[in-house]
C-alpha cells in the first residue's frame, strides 16, 4: 500500500454506483478524526484508519455477484475517505441462511468448468484481491462457507429460511454428522449455537494458518493482525491462541496482534424467546461488553463488523433508553460529547457513554436508582415504567416468537448492528448505534497500545508465566 489518504469527518449519505446501473446509498457514521493527548504530536506512521461495512448478506440465488458489487462500492467509498482497511461482516459472500449453506454441501467441490467458476471460494478471494489493489486498501472479506474435504452427495433436509435458525439441536446434528457433508465457516472455531445443526467447527488441522499476519498501512507502518469470527468473542482463550512466545527474550512479553478483526453475523433475535422476554436489548449489551473486554485484556484494537438487519416491527428504537438516558463521559481527555460529534442520521459518538435509565420524578418523592437500574422513590416505592422503556418484550410478542421458532416461519431476524472499534484506554472509539446498513469510520493513534501494555502489563505477565510453567 502506498500514499496517505485524506481524512474526512462522516455524517452524510452518499449515493455510489453499483455495477449493473443501480445506485447504492451509503450511510456514513463516525470519522477519521484521531484523539490523542495534547502532549503527543501527530505521527502519521502511528495512525490506523478502519472502515467497517455493516451490510446484509444477500439471500438471493445471485448472492456472490451482488456481494462482489457491494464490496466494490464500499471499497471505493472507504478508499475515498482514506481508510487503510475495509472490514466486511460474516457470511457476506456466502449468504446467512441454512439453505444457502446446504447448497454449498450439495454441490460439493465445483466441477471446474467455466460455468462453475463463480461457485469457487477462491474465486471470491481473487475478485476481492483485485478490488483491494484497485483501491489501494486492505480488505477483510468476511467469511465464506465452504465444503469440507470429505464432500459427497447430501440427503434432502428440512428447509430453513431464517438466518441461523434450525429445528435440530446440536446433539441430533452431531449424531447425523457421519451422513452429512462437512460445511465449514472458514476458520471458525466456536460455532454460535444456531449454526451447529448445519456447520462444522474448523480446527487447526482442517484450516491450518498462521496465528497472525502482517499488513502495511498507507503510511508505511507494519502491523500484526489476527482474525476471529463472531462467537469467538465469547472465548478469551481463543484470543490468547493468537499469542506466541517472545523469540528474542526468554520470558519476555508475549507477542500478539495489534489489531483483531472480527467479522460477525449476530441478531437481536439470536437471544431466542427466553432471552427476549427478559430484554430485547440483551444481545446489544452482550456484544458491547465482549468487544470492549477483549480489547482491554489483550492490549489491542478489536474491530467487530456485524451484519445489518431488520428493525423491530413496532419501529421503536428500543436501544434509546440504554444509550441516551445518561451519558457517562468517556471521551478522550475528559471533554463531553457534543452535537458536533454527531453526524446526521448515521450519527454516532466517537466516545459513547451509557448510564442508568431515568424516569420523571413522581410527586412526593425524589427518585433513586438501585443497582438493578429499577427506579424507586425515596420512600421505597417502585416507579412503574412502560415495559418497552426497559427493552422488555411483551407476552404477546413472546408467544409469537415462540411459535415462529417452533415452526421456523419467523419472517426475518431482527438486527442488532453495533459494529464497533474498541481499544484500551479509549474504550469504544466508534460504534453504529443501530441495525441499519452503515459504513463506520474509526481512526486511532496506535501509540495508545504501547501505553496500555506499559500500564497493564498483561502480555508481560503472560510471558513470565510461560517460564514458570
Amino acid at each position: 500500500m502506498s500514499g496517505a489518504g485524506s481524512t474526512t469527518a462522516a455524517g452524510v449519505s452518499a449515493s455510489a454506483p453499483v455495477p449493473g446501473g443501480a445506485s447504492h446509498n451509503i450511510r456514513l457514521a463516525g470519522s477519521f478524526d484521531i484523539h490523542r493527548p495534547s502532549t503527543l504530536s501527530a505521527s502519521p506512521r502511528s495512525e490506523l484508519r478502519i472502515a467497517l461495512a455493516q451490510v446484509t448478506p444477500s439471500s438471493s440465488d445471485n448472492a456472490e455477484a451482488e456481494g462482489l458489487a457491494i464490496v466494490r462500492t464500499y471499497a471505493k467509498r472507504a478508499a475515498h475517505q482514506g481508510a487503510d482497511v475495509l472490514v466486511l461482516p460474516e457470511y457476506f459472500l456466502s449468504g446467512a441462511t441454512h439453505d444457502q449453506w446446504r447448497a454449498v454441501a450439495e454441490r460439493g467441490e465445483p466441477k471446474g468448468g467455466v460455468q462453475d467458476a463463480h461457485l469457487r471460494e477462491d474465486h471470491f478471494l481473487s475478485e476481492i484481491a483485485t478490488i483491494a489493489k484497485e483501491f489501494d486498501l486492505d480488505i477483510v472479506s468476511g467469511t465464506a462457507v465452504e465444503a469440507g474435504p470429505h464432500a459427497s452427495q447430501s440427503q434432502e433436509r428440512t428447509k430453513h429460511h431464517a438466518p441461523h435458525r434450525g429445528d435440530k439441536d446440536a446433539t441430533q446434528a452431531h449424531a447425523e454428522a457421519a451422513d452429512q457433508i462437512e460445511v465449514f465457516n472458514t476458520a471458525y472455531y466456536n460455532l454460535w449455537h444456531p449454526e451447529r445443526s448445519v456447520l462444522t467447527s474448523a480446527t487447526a488441522s482442517s484450516h491450518p494458518a498462521p496465528r497472525t499476519f502482517d499488513i502495511i498501512t498507507k503510511a508505511g507502518r507494519s502491523l500484526k493482525v489476527g482474525m476471529l469470527i463472531c462467537w469467538d468473542l465469547g472465548f478469551p482463550e481463543t484470543f490468547r491462541e493468537l499469542y506466541e512466545p517472545n523469540a528474542d527474550v526468554r520470558g519476555g512479553p508475549m507477542v500478539g496482534p495489534d489489531v483483531v478483526f472480527v467479522p460477525t453475523c449476530w441478531y437481536a433475535t439470536d437471544a431466542g424467546a427466553k432471552g427476549l422476554r427478559w430484554n430485547k436489548n440483551g444481545e446489544s449489551a452482550l456484544l458491547d461488553s465482549l468487544v470492549l473486554a477483549r480489547a482491554i485484556e489483550n492490549e489491542c484494537v478489536v474491530a467487530m463488523c456485524n451484519v445489518s438487519g431488520a428493525s423491530w416491527p413496532s419501529g421503536e428504537d428500543l436501544r434509546r433508553p440504554l444509550d441516551d438516558a445518561s451519558k457517562a463521559d468517556r471521551s478522550f481527555g475528559g471533554a463531553s460529547p457534543s452535537a458536533s460529534n454527531q453526524a446526521g442520521d448515521g450519527a454516532v459518538l466517537t466516545a459513547e457513554g451509557a448510564g442508568p435509565t431515568l424516569f420523571p420524578t413522581p410527586a412526593g418523592g425524589r427518585p433513586t436508582i438501585q443497582p438493578t437500574g429499577i427506579p424507586t422513590t425515596s420512600d421505597g416505592k417502585r416507579i412503574q415504567a412502560p415495559a418497552d422503556a426497559l427493552g422488555h418484550i411483551s407476552l404477546a410478542e413472546e408467544k409469537d416468537l415462540t411459535a415462529s421458532r417452533a415452526t421456523d416461519e419467523q419472517e426475518e431476524p431482527i438486527g442488532v448492528g453495533r459494529s464497533q472499534v474498541c481499544a484500551p484506554f479509549l474504550g469504544r472509539v466508534a460504534v453504529v448505534n443501530d441495525e441499519k446498513e452503515t459504513l463506520l469510520l474509526a481512526a486511532l493513534d496506535l501509540r495508545v497500545l504501547d501505553d496500555a501494555r506499559d500500564v497493564y502489563k498483561i502480555r508481560e505477565d503472560l510471558g513470565k508465566a510461560t517460564v514458570a510453567q
